[in-house]
């Protein structure tokens, strides 16, 4: 467990903060937050920010590589489970006794449970009783159902290449792009759509 004091709130599951004296971009391991420009982004960020200010001391339990190093995400980012530690606490050094980030964001319905990456039940349980209790993002409260972030970034990779695509004809070769820079999630996309080819009418034979 590495200790840290956060420096910035960037979303609902990503903030900087200075560990071992350099400032450093965390992923918040196991949950997965609306994006900013999402439904709910901004309420899952200040969600965030409530719990772990900006000069919080936390504790970093850094997710590791198969080479023993700090595994690092898609964006440079170090995977952690962060605590909330009390400065008082005796337990301190050795993280017992402390409360989980991600699991105080899904009691309150800010993020889901990023089953992709993640498979703890607690927070599955944290989960599914935020959604029973009708808290955050499963109040009803949006103008439409919530969406997963994964789907939403997904819809937007399609959305980005099919607006750079020259014709509707190139859309299967948006969807199988979108499947290989998809890294991040993975839920599969539905097979691409074979296109029909019209017949080519011939013109009749001169008599």
């Amino acid at each position: 467990m590495k200790r840290a004091v956060v420096a910035k709130i960037v979303d609902g599951d990503t903030i900087h903060a200075t560990v071992d004296g350099e400032v450093e971009k965390i992923r918040v391991s196991g949950i997965d937050a609306p994006e900013t420009d999402q439904e709910y982004g901004t309420e899952a960020t200040d969600a965030l920010r409530s719990l772990i200010p900006v000069g919080t001391t936390v504790k970093l339990q850094l997710q590791g590589s198969a080479s023993g190093a700090p595994e690092r995400g898609r964006y440079g980012r170090l995977l952690a489970n962060i605590f909330l530690v009390s400065p008082s606490s005796e337990q301190e050094k050795d993280g017992l006794g402390a409360k989980s980030v991600s699991l105080m964001m899904l009691e309150r319905g800010a993020a889901w449970h990023y089953t992709a990456f993640n498979n703890d039940a607690e927070l599955a349980r944290a989960e599914e009783q935020a959604r029973k209790n009708k808290v955050g993002l499963w109040s009803g409260a949006g103008a439409s159902p919530p969406v997963r972030p994964s789907d939403f970034r997904k819809l937007k990779k399609i959305e980005r290449l099919n607006s750079t695509s020259s014709s509707s004809s190139d859309e299967e070769a948006v969807v199988e792009r979108v499947r290989c820079i998809d890294l991040n999630d993975q839920q599969q996309l539905p097979p691409p759509r074979k296109r029909r080819t019209k017949p080519t009418p011939t013109a009749p034979i001169a008599q």
